[in-house]
């Protein structure tokens, strides 16, 4: 009987671990859509450009200064909440960046980004790659939420001596559950399952992780290759 229930266990695990991934995928897919049309937005708003300039030189010739000014200041607002930043060499990875920036620049997070090109050194597929990076920085902004000051979160990837090297690095409040093997464990509904997914996806593409943990800084190293 005990037996069927190791067996019973294992299999929902299994299903729940598949079930994660399809939504990790849908979520990836979603970071893609949200970058396509920020893309599509700022190409109206270049195309709207010159007609801009025409409406401000004439409100200017009409002496309408601060109508002028208004029309300048609305047009550099909708330039900045659109504007699409190349951080590296893949759309994907770009798209999920993209999306965390936007999340850290909503909830007051400091996010540092630092990332060289890697588009002939990478052997990892740019999607799982991007899953990856996704569940990480979901994990240092989950952490950051808790504080009510100094969120930071810091991205760095490197090309250390030929060998690539990602380092995330975020505050936290100093709580944390570790495992046996010194892992960070998190029980809470579904979000343990995306530590496991960053376990998984570092063994099955033989990556070295290690994770440096203080009493305000948790830091997750991976070496590529």
């Amino acid at each position: 009987f005990y037996m069927i229930l190791k067996f019973y266990k294992r299999e929902l695990i299994h299903e729940k671990k598949a079930e994660l991934s399809k939504k990790e995928i849908a979520h990836i897919q979603d970071r893609i859509k949200l970058r396509e049309t920020k893309e599509k937005e700022m190409k109206i708003l270049r195309h709207d450009l010159r007609h801009v300039l025409i409406a401000i030189s004439q409100m200017i010739t009409d002496n309408k200064r601060n109508d002028a000014l208004e029309l300048i200041n609305t047009y550099i607002r909708k330039v900045d909440s659109g504007n699409v930043k190349n951080y590296c060499n893949s759309y994907v990875i770009d798209s999920v960046i993209d999306y965390y920036v936007n999340v850290c620049k909503n909830n007051n997070i400091d996010f540092h980004i630092q990332i060289c090109d890697f588009e002939d050194e990478l052997d990892i597929p740019d999607y799982d790659f991007a899953v990856f990076i996704s569940n990480c920085l979901e994990n240092a902004v989950n952490a950051t939420l808790k504080l009510e000051t100094n969120r930071k979160i810091s991205l760095v990837f490197l090309n250390n001596f030929g060998r690539l090297v990602l380092q995330i690095k975020n505050t936290y409040n100093g709580v944390i559950k570790l495992d046996k093997h010194k892992k960070p464990v998190n029980k809470a509904k579904d979000h343990g399952f995306g530590t496991k997914s960053i376990e998984l996806f570092a063994q099955q593409n033989n990556l070295l992780l290690d994770y440096q943990i203080t009493n305000e800084l948790f830091v997750i190293n991976v070496l590529l290759n």
